[in-house]
């Protein structure tokens, strides 16, 4: 079992109340608000050693469904619910900038899914591109050919012409 927090030791009070602890719900339940997570209580009296006072096992959303009302629990020692000695109440507890790991990778694996369809899209766009492309340098060849064609019979026609000329002085 890891630790993940500790609080202050309150001295010569049978009903102590503890200081507001901010826990990242990450280290303490993997962001899965319904595992129970392990609430151990000790009674440390000055030059003494701390006496194990009985532990609860409690998931995060039973203690903000309990903090609207204050609701107390019963320690428990060992695996039976008797045993413990006293009580502990949830007077608050709420979520402080709770990011819901599971909702932000559903998020992210719709946005990958959203980027790789429009990486597929201007693929598809990008080899249709292509294939006109290829389609109108095909035609610009095929005219140029055309062209020479046509500059070599005017050439030829020309020469033809002045030839004539010729002749006819």
């Amino acid at each position: 079992r890891k630790v993940i927090y500790k609080s202050e030791v309150i001295r010569d009070n049978l009903n102590p109340e503890w200081k507001t602890a901010n826990l990242d719900l990450n280290a303490l339940t993997h962001g899965n608000l319904d595992v129970k997570v392990r609430i151990t209580v000790y009674d440390q009296d000055p030059n003494e050693k701390r006496e194990y006072m009985g532990q609860l096992l409690l998931s995060v959303n039973s203690m903000l469904a309990s903090s609207s009302s204050s609701r107390s629990y019963n320690l428990v020692k060992g695996l039976k619910d008797n045993g413990g000695q006293g009580q502990l109440i949830v007077q608050e507890a709420k979520l402080v900038d709770y990011v819901d790991l599971k909702m932000k990778a559903d998020e992210l694996k719709k946005e990958a899914q959203d980027v790789l369809q429009s990486s597929y899209d201007m693929k598809k766009l990008s080899q249709s591109n292509a294939e006109a492309a290829q389609g109108t340098i095909v035609e610009q060849k095929k005219a140029q050919k055309e062209a020479l064609l046509a500059e070599k019979v005017a050439v030829e026609a020309a020469i033809a012409v002045q030839e004539l000329i010729i002749a006819q002085q």
